[in-house]
């Protein structure tokens, strides 16, 4: 038998990965990010990637303002019958190195092709292929980017706002990669 905390109505508010339903005095900022991605689901088949950059001071709410909007994009896409999927990578936990953040990325995005096997290069292109081919979408959250910078030489931002050049002159299957 579950016992009823005294002290808590929901323990799981409590937990970093908790995000809120209704982010106060963050509707602006999620305004602003839906009117940069809202065309990309009206076209999805014409969709090109669109990179954003979220700054701020320490503890302003950029992560959690990311994970909403990935949220509701989730939910979004889904009422229109499109498969997206938002991908969240945290640099800081995933390490400093590419092939690390790349194989989260893909098993994330895509476990069907994840492979141990593979150079960092290789793991974006087999995303890109594999998505292509289920005709499936993603949406990449990065958060702590500048950590990942500071301790690596490799250039994922460069990587991953590059992706549509695999497919020059073809709509992509990543609608965005916000940092």
């Amino acid at each position: 038998m579950r016992r009823k905390s005294f002290i808590f109505e929901d323990k799981r508010k409590l937990s970093p990965r908790y995000v809120p339903r209704f982010l106060p005095h963050r509707e602006e900022q999620l305004r602003f990010l839906w009117s940069l991605y809202s065309d990309s689901l009206e076209h999805i088949h014409e969709t090109y990637l669109l990179v954003c950059q979220l700054i701020g001071p320490l503890g302003t709410g950029k992560t959690v303002t990311a994970l909403r909007f990935g949220q509701l994009l989730e939910e979004e896409a889904s009422k229109r019958s499109i498969p997206l999927k938002h991908v969240y990578l945290n640099c800081k936990v995933g390490g400093v190195s590419r092939v690390v953040l790349y194989r989260g990325l893909v098993g994330e995005a895509a476990p069907e092709v994840f492979s141990r096997s593979l150079s960092p290069e290789e793991l974006l292109r087999e995303l890109l292929k594999h998505l292509r081919r289920e005709g499936r979408y993603v949406f990449i959250t990065v958060d702590e980017v500048e950590h990942f910078c500071k301790h690596s030489k490799e250039h994922i931002v460069y990587d991953l706002t590059r992706l549509n050049e695999l497919y020059p002159g073809e709509p992509s299957q990543v609608v965005g990669v916000a940092f």
